[in-house]
């Protein structure tokens, strides 16, 4: 992809294992570094840093903004099943489907965060997904979500 005029998007450049690592658009530029899986382990948009740390099955463990601790997440069986933000005092939990879908968000308090729900191959239904269905990076198929790309990377 070079142009998407649907995101805002402009240029995108890519490296030989076809993972993007320059992203330009019409307001920013995004950077990412990936380690030797494939994984981004950093990414930098104007003078935000964004550090991913990862457990040794490869699940995001913590994320780091600037230096300092953003978030931390639950993991069980080598999958993310919560996380809990900086200076928050809830912790969030993943409800997901028999595909491991995202369906909802629970906090500690078992109150209902988000819900989400999707089209056949993955497009969000977003007339039956909660206002707050942005809130899940990992919301169809476990798959991250990349704001700046405007798309689920697959």
């Amino acid at each position: 992809m070079i142009e998407n005029p649907f995101t805002g998007l402009t240029h995108g450049r890519y490296d030989a294992r076809n993972l993007p690592y320059t992203i330009s658009g019409s307001s920013s530029t995004v950077y990412h570094i990936y380690d030797a899986d494939g994984q981004r382990i950093s990414k930098k948009e104007g003078s935000t840093t964004t550090s991913y740390i990862r457990g040794a099955d490869g699940q995001t463990v913590a994320v780091y903004e600037n230096g300092s601790i953003d978030k931390w997440n639950i993991l069980s069986a080598g999958d993310v099943i919560g996380t809990r933000a900086s200076g928050s005092s809830f912790t969030e939990y993943f409800i997901k489907d028999h595909l491991g879908s995202t369906r909802a968000i629970e906090n500690s308090i078992n109150s209902a965060v988000a819900y989400f729900d999707y089209y056949p191959f993955g497009k969000p239904n977003l007339a039956q997904a909660s206002a707050c269905a942005g809130k899940a990076n990992n919301k169809l198929n476990k798959t991250p979500n990349s704001t700046e790309l405007g798309f689920f990377i697959l």
